[in-house]
């Protein structure tokens, strides 16, 4: 191949390039573009129950040359002012004039959404307590103490027919195993349900603490229940151990008072049995793996033995 055949090969190739392209775009063309739109005006003491489009798709008919143009360089969009034709539902065809004027060589046979509705409703906020989602479990020698959120809680804005109904906002889950220190984060917050309502945040500051707990041991005064009318018993011993384990934050805040302690006579024999079993009446929450001991009581019958 010659030089000149090298140069006029390239030349060829891109004047039949250009011409397919000119042929191209000198014919007409039906095909489905989409506009971005964006809304302003709107009231302020309202919000949406639906949220509006942010596209509008049309049908179109133009040749190619003015579709390239209007569509790919031009960066056509829609801009809705509200204010001026405040109604709860407009015909999108109420736009196509001014759409046919931004790009009059286009010709629009169709337009998506042929509605755009404005359902409004009075606009409310209120601050919702932040509420943990978590799946922990602690260490045998630990208990969970507390899973905060701060802030603790977030300022919910949107339809007052729907933020009157929320009580609290959930965070995404926390999930940790067999732990036996304190554990700080950060977790998103669960995302609205709608997109008309609003969050003050999308995230909060977590803390996971845990209290080590250490055995503690109480004497307390064992009562009777139960015991047969006119009957006298005396019970030995007169105290029982009640031994617990309790976080050690608290365990000089329990005391005997929180315990009960009772000789059950419900099914004694008093002229056939010797011991009755003790039983736990009452206990603090904050207690946990509880033993009495002993769990029998030796009685005597100090009175009239009617069962």
């Amino acid at each position: 191949m010659t030089l000149q055949d090298r140069i006029v090969l390239p030349l060829s190739m891109l004047a039949a390039a250009l011409l397919w392209l000119f042929i191209s775009l000198s014919q007409t063309y039906t095909t489905e573009v989409s506009i971005p739109v964006t809304f302003t005006n709107l009231p302020d003491d309202k919000a949406l129950l639906q949220p509006l489009p942010n596209k509008m798709d049309m049908f179109v008919r133009s040749q190619g040359a003015y579709l390239v143009w209007y569509f790919t360089f031009k960066n056509m969009r829609l801009q809705i002012d509200y204010r001026l034709q405040p109604a709860s539902r407009i015909p999108a065809i109420n736009y196509l004039r001014t759409l046919q004027q931004q790009m009059p060589r286009v010709e629009i046979t169709d337009i998506k959404p042929d509605t755009i509705y404005f359902n409004f409703d009075k606009k409310s906020e209120k601050l919702a307590p932040v509420k943990m989602r978590y799946d922990i479990t602690t260490n045998p020698a630990f208990d969970l103490k507390t899973v905060t959120a701060n802030p603790d809680t977030i300022l919910v804005v949107g339809p007052a027919s729907v933020v009157d109904t929320i009580k609290y906002w959930q965070t995404e889950q926390i999930t940790y195993r067999d732990i036996k220190q304190t554990y700080e984060g950060v977790i998103a917050l669960a995302k609205p349900p709608m997109p008309t309502l609003t969050i003050s945040a999308n995230a909060v500051k977590y803390k996971v603490t845990v209290e080590e707990f250490t055995e503690k041991t109480l004497s307390i005064p064992i009562e009777k229940l139960n015991v047969p009318p006119r009957a006298s018993v005396f019970i030995y011993p007169q105290n029982a151990n009640v031994i617990f384990q309790v976080g050690i934050s608290e365990f000089e805040q329990i005391e005997p008072y929180y315990f009960k302690i009772a000789a059950d006579f419900t099914g004694i024999n008093l002229q056939i049995d010797k011991r009755v079993p003790l039983k736990l009446i009452e206990k603090p929450i904050n207690v946990r793996n509880i033993r009495i001991s002993p769990k029998m009581a030796e009685f005597m019958i100090m009175g009239n033995t009617a069962k």
